[in-house]
């Protein structure tokens, strides 16, 4: 298995395969809680997450004046309330 900062360069190297990007992140996340390492201020995890936040268009959310990220949270409330599975507000997964 690469190590886990070199699967972050190889992730930020241009992954387009958010399934395999988010199985990294979860690895690496186990990986350096298992080392006793934080998960905060990680220099792998950022840049595994900022990757998918590219490929995902997540990254347009950044900017308050183009209303992506409301949009978004519309869009998302919408389909949720499709499916019938809202949550309160605040709940976690």
């Amino acid at each position: 298995m690469r190590n886990l900062y070199d699967n972050a360069l190889y992730i930020s190297d241009g992954a387009c395969n958010p399934s395999g990007i988010c199985h990294t992140l979860l690895a690496t996340i186990a990986e350096l809680r298992e080392a006793g390492e934080s998960t905060e201020d990680n220099p792998a995890l950022a840049l595994m997450v900022h990757q998918l936040a590219h490929i995902t268009g997540a990254l347009a959310l950044e900017s308050s004046l183009n209303g992506a990220w409301t949009k978004a949270r519309e869009t998302c409330k919408e389909k949720a309330n499709e499916y019938g599975q809202r949550r309160p507000a605040g709940e976690g997964s």
